[in-house]
């Protein structure tokens, strides 16, 4: 019983390591594109 619970546990801890993964990459994309936009407005001016 207890080592259902820990191994169900474990799944959804693993499962939201993957998807943390996933959108901590396409956050930082994001991330870097608005740095770079920002620059180039800034060098703009």
């Amino acid at each position: 019983m207890v080592y259902h619970l820990l191994k169900v546990l474990y799944a959804h801890l693993y499962i939201m390591k993957l998807v943390y993964i996933q959108y901590e990459q396409y956050y930082r994309i994001v991330y870097l594109n608005v740095l770079e936009s920002y620059d180039l407005d800034h060098l703009q001016y």
